[in-house]
């Protein structure tokens, strides 16, 4: 662990994304490390500030991300397709399909690698070589709880996949690096030489903790980022007084404190107030309430955890957590801040002319900073339109969720590059328009599948080039 004060890059100090830390050139501004063989992929914004956003493993020529390998470390594992489907009842045998989803373009082929959940918590993954097409006549399907469901074989190409050694990825570990005394940051270490910064870390707490929004007590504090909740749903005694908190089994050994969760029911919404508490002693099994009269044991539930409510956590006890813009353009990174102003980690992208953060996506004047809602970057099947051909996108919203101000979607392709983005601008004003999805080769009349207290809004063109620019980089 550093000492008190020490860090990657700080705003006005140079440190190089490079393996060695050399040739720093004008970079001002640098909280990641490349290593010899995953290189960051970062974004750089006026006045030297680059942003980590993901690793581009060398050797396997793919992306990747760190997550939890079936061996038990951290590896830097292929991104992009999960594969759930298999030739055999017990689903060990992995089958890759191309298209398997809606979005697909089934003329693209396959990805070079398919990654599998190896644990009904979905928690830790291993890695498959796609390899040869092959015919499939019947397959199955891995459920949440880990049963195979049979199931027919989908409508799509298969694809045999042969198992890569979990040690063929780069491993990592978890350090904690000080930045004040109450403050610090954790990285992934990786065996190249590789860094990645993950989160805030309360060095009093010993834990990570996320800077708290909102406008409540404890906004501007750093939380404990695991967390069990407590709702007033379970409770450890038979009279229903003594309320515990339950966290999914998976993650039990991760949590160090309680998220207490008052909920408020209003006429058309639920309003929940927050505030914290020590993690106290697991406690075996618990007790619900069926209605307001009745206490009862709770059925099994493996897949949840209870634990007893400590004392409560007050505000001032939490590390307080400030923002610093960084560069010096109109697209700045604003990161979470030490009380001092020692950059923590990256809370968003921030386009300094709109007042909004934003997101980089490709667009028809280059890569943009798009703020607003950019969902349909990460599911481009989500995406409704209001006419029957799906070319003018529209916007949906149910209850009384917040319509956003700016929408992005992507525009229509060919061949299997990345797609350019369109941004939109919301009205704010609803509309009683039918929408349609996209299905492969046609359009779908999909208002039907909607229910009571759906809005559709309506979108006008803003055009790409008014947006922020934004560099995109490989090490």
């Amino acid at each position: 662990m550093g000492g008190a004060g020490s860090a990657m890059g700080g705003a006005g100090s140079a440190m190089d994304g490079g393996a060695d830390g050399s040739d720093a050139g004008a970079v001002a501004f640098v909280d990641y490390r490349s290593g010899t063989r995953l290189r960051a992929m970062f974004y750089e914004v006026p006045g030297g500030v680059r942003v980590w956003h993901g690793w581009f493993d060398q050797a396997l020529g793919v992306p990747c991300a760190f997550v939890s390998a079936d061996d038990g470390k951290l590896r830097c594992l292929p991104t992009g397709r999960y594969v759930n489907r298999f030739t055999d009842d017990q689903c060990t045998e992995p089958v890759a399909y191309v298209p398997d989803s809606p979005s697909d373009d089934p003329t693209c082929g396959p990805p070079k690698f398919v990654v599998q959940r190896t644990n009904p918590c979905g928690s830790t993954f291993a890695a498959w070589v796609v390899g040869a097409a092959t015919t499939v006549t019947s397959a199955v399907k891995a459920s949440q709880d880990g049963a195979c469901d049979k199931q027919a074989a989908p409508d799509a190409q298969g694809y045999a996949v042969s198992r890569k050694a979990s040690s063929d990825f780069v491993s990592a570990t978890m350090v904690v690096e000080a930045r004040t005394a109450e403050l610090g940051v954790t990285y992934y270490e990786a065996e190249d030489g590789a860094r990645q910064p993950v989160s805030p870390y309360d060095r009093n707490r010993l834990s990570p903790c996320d800077a708290a929004g909102g406008e409540d007590e404890y906004s501007q504090r750093c939380v404990p980022r695991h967390t069990a909740e407590a709702r007033s749903l379970y409770y450890s005694d038979e009279s229903c007084t003594e309320q515990v908190a339950d966290v999914t089994a998976c993650a039990a050994d991760e949590v160090s404190a309680v998220m207490m969760i008052a909920v408020t029911e209003q006429p058309q919404y639920y309003y929940e107030v927050r505030s914290y508490a020590n993690l106290g002693t697991p406690v075996a099994s618990a007790h619900t309430k069926l209605n307001p009269l009745s206490c009862q044991e709770a059925a099994s539930i493996p897949a949840l955890s209870f634990f007893e409510i400590g004392a409560p956590i007050a505000p001032w006890e939490l590390p307080k957590v400030a923002t610093v813009d960084l560069g010096s353009g109109r697209v700045r990174a604003r990161y979470y801040a030490s009380s001092d102003g020692q950059p923590l980690t990256l809370q968003a992208l921030y386009d300094t002319e709109i007042g909004a953060p934003c997101s980089p996506l490709p667009s028809d004047s280059g890569e943009r900073c798009f703020p607003g809602d950019v969902s349909a970057s990460i599911s481009p099947s989500s995406v409704l339109y209001e006419d029957g051909a799906c070319l003018h996108p529209s916007y949906l919203v149910q209850g009384d969720t917040l319509v956003p101000a700016y929408y992005a979607t992507p525009n229509a392709t060919t061949g299997c590059v990345q797609p350019e983005f369109a941004e939109w601008l919301v009205d704010p004003s609803s509309t009683g328009l039918s929408v349609y999805y996209k299905e492969i080769g046609s359009c779908v009349l999909a208002s039907d599948l909607y229910g009571y207290g759906v809005l559709i809004h309506e979108l006008s063109s803003v055009p790409s080039s008014s947006l922020g620019p934004v560099i995109d980089s490989i090490d």
